[in-house]
């Protein structure tokens, strides 16, 4: 490999540099001007034809410099055209445990949000569904630093531990 002369670089890190400054202005824009649900994370998947057809998942909450994780929110979207079988997701971490299904398949609208409060660590998600059908669905979660999903979106990473 040839050496380049020392302008040539120059040029290019001046091409770049403009792009790179507009592309970091649009982040911070879009950053400053969309509230924290927007910061979630979606995990599109569906359940096999089966009527048990879980799939069973593990979201990790962390402090990743937005502060300590104090609660975690998700959401299902029934992804499916058509009828029954309905989704559902299941949140739980100790002894706390709650549900939402989403109420009409195929459209844009997700189930209601549900959430649990609770320190970093790991929250237990499960995706069924109410009968035999093959179902696409998309699952919005996110962890805040604060009670009942307000405040900064913390760290937050998902496990498959079954996907069926």
């Amino acid at each position: 490999m040839g050496m380049m002369a020392p302008g040539s670089i120059r040029r290019r890190r001046a091409e770049a540099t403009p792009a790179l400054l507009i592309g970091a202005l649009v982040a911070t824009l879009a950053s400053a001007l969309v509230g924290t649900p927007a910061a979630a994370h979606t995990r599109n998947d569906s359940l096999g034809a089966q009527a048990a057809a879980t799939d069973h998942l593990e979201i990790t909450c962390f402090d990743n410099g937005g502060g300590a994780p104090q609660s975690i929110q998700v959401e299902i979207l029934d992804a499916s055209p058509g009828a029954l079988p309905q989704v559902s997701v299941q949140l739980q971490r100790g002894d706390s445990l709650v549900s939402a299904s989403d109420t009409t398949n195929g459209d844009s609208s997700p189930s209601p949000e549900i959430g649990l409060n609770g320190p970093v660590g790991i929250f237990r998600v499960l995706v069924t569904k109410s009968g035999a059908g093959l179902k696409y669905y998309s699952l919005s979660y996110h962890c805040t630093a604060g009670p009942d999903g307000a405040g900064n979106h913390t760290g937050t990473s998902i496990s498959v531990l079954q996907n069926q």
